[in-house]
């Protein structure tokens, strides 16, 4: 079990104040420590452990967690530093038979390229990088995009066994058509099922659960890119209430366009 540990060059009544009254007991496997130091603050992130810089008056700390007072600090803020540190992936959401959740980069990635390696899984879409290079771009996909951003590509567990069954996720992405300019960012669908279960309507069991999401948090410009001969992901896109707009790029019903060039 993890502790919070607290490592300052000095300290004020304020501090004291924040120790005496402060109750702080984080569910976190692994410590986090919060410094007033550039050089404590450099050293616990160079031996991997989490590290919250605290900043005072007229200092500067450089380091990716920063916070000015002490009474920033909470359970849900320190588990978030915690969890984005240490990669640790959250639940997405749960739809009635799939867990959806970040992908994890130490566990996922012998699983995916298992899946990846079927027959006609990637008959429409990219394959995988190799091990070592998949698991680089994961990594670097959970510090660049889950620990900034409320959407992603995330993997999808069966809930039954546990087993890995595909990815769904939405992404901030401008289509590669012109569209009117809106104040609301453009996202882009993706999803993937193992071929093991096809034609169980896992695809639009988990899909229409990520829109509803981006719907419920005020989205509504989606789009996913199909090819054409894909007539399955056709299908499921009709199903979805996306329209044709032009070539290979398919918009959801909630979005109406004034035109498409």
């Amino acid at each position: 079990m993890g502790k919070i540990r607290f490592v300052l060059k000095q300290e004020t009544d304020v501090d004291r104040e924040f120790f005496e009254e402060a109750e702080l007991c984080p569910d976190i496997e692994h410590d986090v420590v919060v410094t007033d130091s550039q050089d404590e603050l450099f050293r616990q992130t160079s031996h991997h452990i989490a590290a919250i810089g605290y900043e005072r008056s007229g200092e500067k700390l450089s380091g990716r967690f920063i916070i000015g007072s002490l009474w920033a600090l909470d359970d849900a803020f320190i588990k978030k530093v915690h969890d984005i540190f240490y990669r640790v992936p959250q639940v997405i959401l749960e739809t009635e038979r799939t867990v959806i959740r970040q992908c994890d980069p130490e566990k996922d990635i012998l699983p995916m390229i298992e899946m990846y390696e079927k027959p006609h899984m990637t008959d429409f879409i990219e394959p995988l990088y190799p091990f070592a290079e998949e698991t680089v771009y994961q990594r670097d996909y959970f510090d660049n995009i889950y620990s900034l951003y409320d959407f992603g590509m995330w993997n999808v567990f069966f809930k039954e066994t546990g087993e890995l069954i595909g990815r769904c996720g939405l992404e901030y992405m401008q289509p590669p058509i012109d569209f009117p300019e809106s104040d609301d960012p453009w996202l882009e669908l993706g999803y993937v099922i193992d071929p093991d279960f096809w034609y169980q309507g896992f695809g639009l069991e988990t899909t229409e659960a990520v829109m509803e999401m981006a719907y419920e948090k005020g989205h509504s410009h989606i789009f996913a890119q199909i090819d054409p001969r894909n007539a399955a992901s056709v299908r499921l896109a009709e199903k979805l209430g996306f329209f044709h707009a032009k070539g290979d790029i398919w918009v959801c019903n909630r979005y109406q366009p004034r035109k498409i060039g």
